[in-house]
């Protein structure tokens, strides 16, 4: 099993995972998640929604969204994964990856090691 955790720049869990800087890929490994490799979003940094505090401004302001290609692109980079952790993420990008099998997970935990470890915890529990 893969697990990806949507990161930030600072290394937190994204909020929004079209933004993220990339994802921290984890796989299964005698029944123990192991961090296997990181990889980019080349869409990190962009600004989907309008600018708020929590986001620079882009554009003057102007609301960016995301496009069926970008979400195409960031489906590919997470398709062999089973699972996806992040804080949020948009409508187009959330059906996307459900089309392609992939559980989106929400969390409100800002560490991936925890996140991940919440829903590590949640899938031995149902496996029991």
């Amino acid at each position: 099993m893969k697990v990806a955790v949507a990161i930030e720049r600072n290394g937190g869990v994204s909020r929004h995972m079209g933004t993220c800087r990339g994802f921290l890929i984890f796989q299964t490994i005698k029944g123990m998640p192991v961090m296997e490799v990181v990889r980019l979003n080349p869409f990190g940094g962009l600004v989907f929604g309008p600018a708020t505090s929590d986001y620079p401004k882009l554009n003057n302001g102007v609301k960016q969204y995301m496009t069926g290609s970008m979400a195409f692109s960031i489906s590919r980079i997470l398709e062999d994964c089973n699972a996806l952790i992040c804080r949020g993420a948009g409508p187009l990008i959330t059906r996307r990856l459900k089309e392609k099998g992939l559980r989106i997970i929400m969390t409100q935990i800002d560490d991936p090691q925890k996140a991940l470890g919440t829903y590590w915890s949640q899938i031995r529990k149902r496996a029991a």
